[in-house]
């Protein structure tokens, strides 16, 4: 027996199975394509049907079970032009249609033994990747292990049996996965061993009920719940939320937008394993960012339908009744409102009108994937003429099988067209609530002859249909929580939704624009985040694509030169890349120049920035940290946007991650991001060299020291990007302390993550050292008091383009200095360097820096083989005249010198060496430097106390160092060039 299994898995270690073909796929395609991972192929089918028309699926057998392992270590596969779904062959595995991409296995000992957590993961982390792993046994004798992708779960099935430290274990595939939604570790195991087999059964809720005292006998089954999930954006599928929530499609239940006013929707999730599952999607999903908006998460009561012919013992349907059958247990004897739908004091006769007892909600199914417009015949044909239809006149390439009164039978309809072909479309299906509608469209179907033998009991058609649905009309406005308590039951259960959806409405309506804003031209949406209704957010009316904000004023503003001067450098950013800019034509942009008599408020209108607030999607979207190398590239592209707006002679001075907008889809690189810098209420600007600055002063979220000085306020820009980057690297806002300079107060924050950064990309902790070096010295020139020379834009930028130069892997030739200078001097331009004039100025506290330099000259020189030459050798220190007198630099030219042949290559080129003492004379910085395209290129050595002995350790940096500034030379010259 154990030999026949054997077998028979070798065989199946052999087979792939290829799903969703395109229908002119044949076998010789097939075979073309397979042949780039394999030639030995021993049978390749493409079954078709009695008329010869393609099953859309294929069975292939290899030779070599290492054959599949090399198709399916590629994920995805496109064949024809379309994208296929494989798979291996797993024996006993269910319909691949219902669960593709299961990535859980279920793991379950044979002799009732316990298994550990390590036990299991190094026992089966040979097969993938695992995510997570879960007991679902309190005994630890079952457990689950959930994986990146599916494949794994068939290996490990394959290679089966399996024995885990001397313990025999059953290995199988879960019926769908569950990460984050799992069983309570004390779950009986054949409670575990049923949650894979069969769906929860729905209990009806007792909350609404009201029991007879006198009728002891009667207890009430558990509560069913759900999850509903609000402030969804409108227009996401129920197909994207399965994947992002790892969530059944088949069991999401969505609410959609009908109506154009309405930019958010709402969904429930149903069939939960168990409350526990709810509260840790709870707790993993409520409040996160989906496109933009933050959702909402709460459990919910579920809904319950019910059949009362089962509980009297005349419901001969069985499993294929669409209504849930539920034992009544009050013996005979009902409560005055029962909630298995008896009437009160019901014995053993029910009320022949009774029937089912179903909810009052009504669904339909979504059927999309129609490449043209489609009408009632093509829909009869393909999908039946028993299902009731409705086609979307304005979108008549979707269509719906509506007034569904069981989601039971929905789910069937789903599991029978969901993904499948039809005349050369895939057809997608989602699950909705049929929506309230006062008079439906003219394009939906008539209906048809409702002959479902089997499907529901005959007197079904007493439940109302969803033309007729409600009694009251409560979609004219919002109602109170006592108004709807005095609503009929069936139209109580849709009344909060509504009434919430319908409030938002009206508060939405409740903004309106000013009195002699262009209200034919713009309606209001909602507001802005933080706002207070100073910013709306507005859209075309007859272009709902064209987004815009209105910016309002307060009357008190309106005489205030404050206003005007806004005005005034939002023209001057007209077309800067990377601002919100003001919309044309000139007349309709705003009422600050033209008369506003009518008007007690000042306004302009801007273009909408894409995306969210930098905050939003730092503290909500992303679900893990930005890596170091998209964190630098963010800063360096808001870096241009702050140069581009101070061309323009005007300066921001109130940068914040609130401020500025990011529309950025994660999968790809920062340098795909858009982003836009927003409110210049406390910009100033330069006019005939006098600064014209805001007189109302408002609190920043980092007001840098030489802001209050005019000589420097050039440079608040530079000192707010370099803030945002402190922000995004370590998560912490900077304040101002007065004995040490902001960022030193989180030094060993900034120590983990430049050491995290070399680990993440595989470097050595050498790397993480320079990191922290080069972030340090950033942040000392930018946070430092007046007088420590802030940065300037172009040296800012080259020291951005250096950080990400040591995370960025280089090309060969330019991995070491002689090839760095080679391809220098293959660009250089055609005057050569001239050398400078150098004073013998010498102080102490910078002797022993001098002696390290030349020193480390000198070992440079000796390395270069006889290539290299320093025009003097030494360190001369001249005192910079725009500087403080504690720093000094000295200029150097370094000449490289090559023969090939006849041909001799020389190049030369100033390096500087620069030294900064504290003002106390206890530290000094040490650094190098080179100017190349009018900006200059500073690297860091190090920080040294002055009563150690640091040459050596300077020697050894000042190495590396110089060939990072040559890097860095060579990238300016070669960016210049194109």
């Amino acid at each position: 027996m154990a030999s026949n299994m054997n077998q028979d898995l070798e065989q199946h270690r052999r087979i792939i199975f290829i799903q969703d073909l395109n229908p002119n796929t044949d076998v010789q395609t097939l075979k073309r394509y397979l042949s780039t991972y394999s030639n030995r192929i021993e049978r390749c089918t493409v079954p078709r049907d009695e008329k010869g028309r393609s099953k859309l699926h294929s069975i292939v057998t290899f030779f070599d079970k290492e054959c599949v392992d090399n198709v399916m270590k590629d994920r995805v596969h496109v064949i024809d032009n379309k994208q296929v779904f494989i798979h291996r062959s797993v024996p006993m595995q269910a319909s691949a249609k219902v669960n593709q991409r299961i990535r859980q296995l279920i793991v379950s000992t044979l002799d009732n033994k316990t298994l550990f957590e390590k036990d299991i993961r190094d026992h089966f982390r040979t097969y993938g990747k695992i995510e997570n792993i879960n007991k679902l046994h309190q005994n630890g004798t079952v457990w689950s292990i959930h994986f990146d992708y599916y494949d794994a779960v068939h290996k490990a099935i394959l290679a089966s049996p399996h024995r885990v430290r001397q313990v025999d274990v059953d290995v199988k595939q879960s019926e769908r996965n569950m990460t984050a939604r799992q069983f309570p570790a004390d779950t009986q195991e054949n409670e575990v061993n049923d949650a894979f087999e069969a769906k929860p059964k729905h209990r009806p809720p007792g909350s609404n009920v009201t029991i007879n005292e006198e009728v002891s006998s009667f207890t009430l089954p558990d509560l069913l719940y759900c999850i509903h999930i609000t402030n969804l954006p409108r227009g996401i599928d129920a197909e994207t939320l399965s994947e992002r929530f790892d969530w059944d499609v088949y069991d999401i239940l969505m609410n959609p937008c009908d109506n154009d006013l309405s930019v958010k929707t709402e969904c429930w999730l149903k069939n939960a394993n168990g409350e526990e599952e709810i509260d840790n999607f709870i707790r993993r999903w409520n409040r996160e960012i989906i496109d933009g908006l933050k959702i909402q998460c709460e459990k919910k009561e579920d809904q319950f339908e019910l059949c009362t012919k089962f509980q009297i013992g005349q419901c001969g349907y069985g499993a294929n009744c669409y209504w849930d059958h539920i034992p009544c247990t009050a013996n005979g004897t009902c409560a005055s409102a029962c909630p298995y739908g008896h009437e009160q004091g019901m014995k053993t006769v029910p009320n022949p009108s009774d029937g089912e007892k179903p909810t009052s909600v009504i669904y339909r199914i979504k059927l999309s994937g129609f490449r043209a417009p489609v009408n009632p015949e093509y829909l009869y044909r393909w999908f039946g003429a028993n299902n009731k239809y409705y086609i979307d006149s304005k979108h008549n390439c979707n269509a719906y099988i509506v007034n569904i009164k069981s989601i039971k039978y929905a789910k069937q309809l789903m599991r029978e067209w969901n993904n499948q072909n039809i005349d050369g479309q895939t057809i997608k299906c989602q699950l909705e609530l049929s929506p309230i509608l006062s008079n439906r469209s003219q394009s939906e179907s008539q209906p048809m002859n409702r002959d479902r033998a089997r499907s529901r009991p005959r007197d079904a058609t007493s439940l109302r249909s969803d033309s007729d649905y409600f009694t009251r009309d409560i979609t004219s406005k919002p109602l109170n929580d006592n108004e709807i308590k005095e609503l009929d039951r069936d139209t109580r259960l849709f009344a909060k939704p509504i009434r919430n959806a319908i409030h938002a409405r009206f508060q939405t309506n409740k903004r309106s624009l000013p009195s002699d804003a262009p209200s034919y031209e713009w309606e209001v949406t909602g507001k802005a985040t933080n706002s207070d209704d100073k910013v709306l957010l507005i859209r075309h009316v007859k272009n709902p694509n064209r987004l815009g904000v209105i910016k309002i004023y307060p009357s008190q503003f309106s005489n205030s030169a404050d206003v005007h001067r806004e005005l005034i450098i939002m023209k001057r950013l007209k077309d800067v890349q990377g601002v919100s800019h003001l919309i044309e034509p000139e007349n309709t942009s705003n009422n600050l120049i033209r008369s506003h008599a009518t008007s007690d408020k000042l306004w302009m209108i801007m273009e909408r920035a894409p995306g969210c607030s930098l905050k939003d999607f730092i503290e909500g979207r992303l679900t893990n940290e930005l890596d170091i190398e998209s964190i630098i590239q963010l800063t360096l592209k808001l870096t241009i946007i702050l140069r581009n707006v101070h061309h323009r002679k005007v300066f921001h001075q109130n940068l914040s991650p609130e401020n500025i907008m990011i529309d950025w889809d994660c999968k790809r690189s920062m340098n795909d991001a858009q982003l836009t810098v927003i409110n210049y209420s406390q910009a100033t600007m330069v006019s005939d060299e006098a600064y014209i600055s805001t007189s109302s002063p408002t609190h920043k979220w980092y007001d840098p020291p030489q802001s209050s000085d005019g000589a420097f306020v050039s440079t608040v820009d530079i000192s707010g990007i370099c803030a945002i980057l402190f922000w995004l690297l370590t998560q912490r806002t900077l304040v101002h302390a007065r004995d040490e300079l902001p960022h030193l107060q989180f030094y060993d924050r900034i120590n983990d993550v430049s050491q995290n950064a070399a680990k993440s990309i595989g470097r050595t902790a050498t790397l993480g050292d320079q990191l922290r070096k080069y972030l340090l010295n950033t942040f000392d020139r930018a946070f430092g008091y007046p007088g420590h020379h802030p940065w300037t834009f172009d040296d800012f930028e080259c020291r951005l383009k250096s950080i990400l130069q040591l995370l960025i892997p280089v090309e060969p030739k330019l991995d070491a200095v002689d090839g760095i200078i080679q391809e220098l001097a293959s660009i250089a331009e055609a005057s050569s360097a001239t050398s400078t004039m150098m004073d013998n100025v010498y102080e102490d506290k910078f002797k022993q820096a001098s002696q390290a330099f030349c020193q480390s000259k000198k070992n440079f020189v000796d390395a270069g083989r006889n290539q290299y030459v320093w025009s003097d050798g030494g360190c001369a220190w001249v005192c910079h005249p725009h500087k403080s007198m504690n720093e000094c630099y000295s200029d150097d030219i370094l000449t490289y010198q090559s023969s090939r042949g006849r041909i001799t290559i020389t190049y030369s080129i100033i390096v500087r060496c620069l030294a900064k003492c504290n003002e106390e004379g206890r530290a000094i910085v040490l650094s190098i430097s080179s100017d190349v395209n009018g900006r200059t290129i500073e690297i860091p050595i190090g920080e040294y106390s002055t009563a150690q002995d640091y040459q050596k350790n300077v020697v050894e940096l000042f190495q590396v160092e110089l060939k990072n500034l040559f890097l860095a030379i060579y990238k300016q010259r070669i960016e210049k060039l194109s």
